[in-house]
């Protein structure tokens, strides 16, 4: 049985948080969680300053993210993450925001389903309509 995967790590061209199996903010650090997002791992410990409405969870997820990056080419943003290991990995709806809008689901793109090794996925996203504006991205 294949599940899907909901990622919600945010990524906005400027900047960009990564899943990790412990994730650990020393004291002194602060982390903002907006919104409709997640921070998941096997073991989260926030020690420095944590804001925002996001959510903070602890478990395994089935797909361990090692990167996620974007870069802007012309009118193009190109997506691009690697897993390090996948269980019953259906695949990752890719979503878009604008500014403070609604997210929209731009994408699906399929996982590799079970796998030991390194998988890399990508999206080119080439519907971008508002030129300046602030674009986020998550899975």
């Amino acid at each position: 049985m294949k599940n899907f995967v909901f990622i919600a790590l945010i990524l906005s061209i400027s900047k960009f948080l990564t899943a990790q199996s412990s994730m650990i903010y020393e004291p002194g650090s602060s982390i903002e969680v907006t919104t409709g997002a997640d921070i998941c791992a096997d073991n989260v410990m926030i020690q420095g300053t944590y804001t925002g409405s996001g959510t903070l969870c602890n478990g395994p997820l089935p797909v361990e993210l090692t990167l996620f990056t974007a870069a802007l080419n012309k009118n193009e943003i190109n997506l691009f993450w690697k897993t390090e290991t996948e269980v019953d990995n259906f695949g990752f709806n890719v979503e878009r925001r604008v500014k403070e809008s609604e997210w929209t689901k731009i994408s699906f793109i399929e996982g590799h389903g079970n796998s030991n090794s390194p998988k890399e996925y990508n999206y080119t996203d080439k519907d971008l309509f508002a030129n300046g504006s602030k674009f986020q991205y998550r899975l």
